[in-house]
């Protein structure tokens, strides 16, 4: 469990505050980095269909 949700914030922490800004976190288990590099495509793709391509580079997996 996480205390940091009970506590107030820290008004001379530096640190970015997105609790009014996010609604939740989601993920999702994957098994590659490839994987993880597709999914985040993917979504970006749904969500910003404008301006996707210049977020990421879809990049190969480096072989072992």
């Amino acid at each position: 469990m996480c205390s940091a949700r009970s506590a107030p914030p820290d008004p001379a922490s530096k640190r970015l505050n997105l609790r009014e800004v996010a609604r939740g976190i989601r993920y999702r288990l994957t098994g590659s980095r490839f994987e993880q590099i597709f999914t985040y495509y993917r979504r970006a793709r749904q969500v910003f269909p404008k301006r996707y391509q210049n977020m990421l580079r879809l990049r190969l997996p480096d072989h072992p």
